[in-house]
């Protein structure tokens, strides 16, 4: 290997036909699929219901053209880059498959990972940060247990409601609260 840091530059490419099938059928998950090609173009989809209409063909684009460029000017930078195009990003399942497919074993463990995403932002712009953005892609299942009461003695119910309601409320009450207060401080201290 190269001498110097190793990095990976890393885009989603979610253009898997059985994860499109597999979203396709959860309609909870993604309710604006599935999307049927309309442009007219000749490369358009010719899958029923399947239009790959996202920013993940602007990934690869910039990926490729990164990498194209990095690998043209060679003597400019030492170390080593890694491509890595990810599959079935909106499902997580494409970077599980990546690590069982032993990614850090079968190349040297990069000292950074850039990732890039398209954002709604003014046209032009680029926004960068050290560490984590607009980053998701979990999902979970809570299962609460409640236990009814009559309507004269609420303190001797758990009511299931408030437990489900509580993660969201708290919170944005908490915050909204110690706004308030810092304000109030702030204004009383003036």
């Amino acid at each position: 290997m190269p001498n110097g840091p190793a990095g990976e530059l890393r885009a989603d490419v979610n253009s898997v036909l059985d994860e499109a099938e597999a979203l396709y059928k959860d309609p909870h998950r993604h309710p604006e699929l599935p999307v049927q090609e309309q442009t007219g173009l000749d490369d358009a989809s010719t899958v029923e219901g399947a239009m790959h209409a996202c920013g993940h063909d602007m990934h690869v684009a910039w990926l490729t053209g990164a990498a194209a460029h990095l690998s043209a000017h060679r003597d400019g930078w030492r170390g080593t880059v890694m491509a890595v195009f990810q599959p079935a990003e909106e499902t997580a399942a494409g970077a599980r498959a990546m690590i069982d497919d032993r990614l850090f074993e079968r190349f040297p463990a990069p000292d950074v990972i850039v990732g890039q995403h398209v954002m709604p932002t003014l046209a032009g712009s680029i926004g960068t940060r050290q560490g984590v953005m607009r980053s998701a892609g979990d999902t979970f299942h809570i299962r609460l247990f409640g236990r009814g009461a009559h309507g004269s003695m609420p303190q001797a119910s758990i009511d299931p409601v408030v437990m489900a309601a509580a993660p969201v409320i708290d919170p944005t009450l908490r915050t909204s609260i110690e706004t308030f207060v810092t304000a109030a401080c702030a204004w009383l201290a003036a």
